[in-house]
């Protein structure tokens, strides 16, 4: 298996998360560490759309941590 990479368009756009509950990715999913700092500063933004985006994507990889269904690491 070869794993897959997320970014930070693909995380907020969250519907990975729902694809990921079919059972159709079986891969592991990498999320590097500065695209989780990039989420993390979305959600912290003084923008409320781009505040929503990034707790959304927050919420979305949260989700996908918390499925048994596939691998989530978060990697340097």
């Amino acid at each position: 298996m070869r794993p897959l990479i997320l970014d930070t368009s693909v995380i907020i756009d969250g519907r990975l998360a729902d694809i990921v509950e079919t059972g159709v990715i079986d891969s592991p999913l990498i999320v590097p560490r500065f695209i989780l700092k990039e989420l993390q500063n979305i959600a912290d933004s003084n923008e409320r759309l781009r505040r929503n985006r990034g707790r959304r994507g927050l919420d979305v990889l949260a989700r996908l941590q918390k499925s048994q269904k596939v691998n989530v690491q978060i990697t340097d």
